[in-house]
């Protein structure tokens, strides 16, 4: 690709765009750096390639080791806790998601924790080596999300005893998922030179968790109010939480007309929807924030301002 200069002249500095930084290791990765940072400010993102390079860090410290027993054992806590919950709930009405942002947060605080609480000395200096850094959350993230979500396997084994009343033998059952699950990633590894290395192969919904990433270790003034800001959203948001959940289930679904009409099974099949396989839910009310944001956290758009 050919490599574009465009230079902008003022009477205080020169800012050059396009310029083309190749990684020594994969040596096609590109990314945009901007050389003066008043001009970054108030510069307009043209291209997927810019706006990777503006909201994710290109810096890297290869002195941060991510391999330490702590990052391993809060990965697989979180894994487990992860994969079990949905697998639990992949055949309910209602699914429920362990999503990435979450999985961020609870390891970084874990971890923080840990880094605080465990002795670095004697003994205890192999379960905290060095304080938790950003390249142990990655990989725990990383970890985590990957059995958080179900394996698409298991419908082969649902079928065989819902449908032929066939019982698949256990070893199988384990080898058949391991298997498919390795497929998946040695065809993602086969393709990374295409899709992962460029930098002009912009995937949206990673930049909120890249930026928090970032965010989480990086020590500038800017950082303390996106910290307030998002410790008032998650505790508001833990708060009410409470009230849908445990207090007062109504809140997932409020139907006024089901409360008007409550022997009709008309009006139950058309506007009941709070229980699964209950009804179409049109009209309904919801104030359960796990329904609203269907998985996902509204309040990720503040990490990437």
């Amino acid at each position: 690709m050919a490599i574009e200069d465009h230079i902008l002249h003022s009477e205080k500095s020169v800012l050059v765009l396009g310029e083309k930084i190749i990684d020594s290791k994969h040596n096609d990765v590109e990314s945009v750096e901007f050389k003066d940072a008043e001009s970054e400010e108030y510069k307009v993102l043209e291209d997927e390639r810019e706006i990777a390079t503006r909201v994710i860090s290109v810096e890297d410290d290869p002195s941060l080791n991510p391999w330490t027993i702590r990052a391993f054992v809060i990965g697989i806590g979180l894994s487990a806790f992860g994969g079990v919950l949905a697998e639990i709930y992949y055949f309910k009405p209602q699914t429920v998601v362990v999503s990435t942002m979450f999985l961020a947060v609870i390891s970084y605080a874990l971890g923080m924790a840990s880094s605080m609480v465990i002795p670095s000395h004697g003994i205890f200096r192999y379960l905290n080596p060095h304080p938790f850094n950003k390249k142990e959350n990655a990989f725990i993230v990383i970890m985590s999300s990957a059995a958080a979500t179900s394996a698409l396997g298991t419908e082969v084994l649902a079928v065989q005893r819902l449908f032929y009343n066939i019982t698949p033998n256990p070893g199988a059952s384990v080898f058949l998922l391991f298997s498919s699950q390795l497929l998946g990633y040695g065809i993602g590894g086969l393709l990374r030179t295409v899709l992962l290395y460029p930098s002009k192969m912009l995937y949206p919904g990673i930049l909120p968790l890249a930026s928090m990433l970032d965010t989480f270790f990086k020590d500038a003034a800017g950082i303390k109010k996106k910290f307030r800001i998002f410790w008032i959203v998650f505790g508001v948001i833990f708060i009410w939480e409470l009230f849908p959940e445990w207090m007062f289930p109504l809140l997932t679904g409020f139907s006024v007309f089901c409360l008007a009409n409550q022997r009709s099974q008309d009006f139950t099949r058309i506007f009941g929807g709070s229980n699964g396989n209950e009804g179409l839910g049109l009209l309904s009310i919801c104030f359960d924030w796990q329904y609203i944001s269907g998985g996902r956290s509204n309040s990720f758009i503040d990490w990437c301002e």
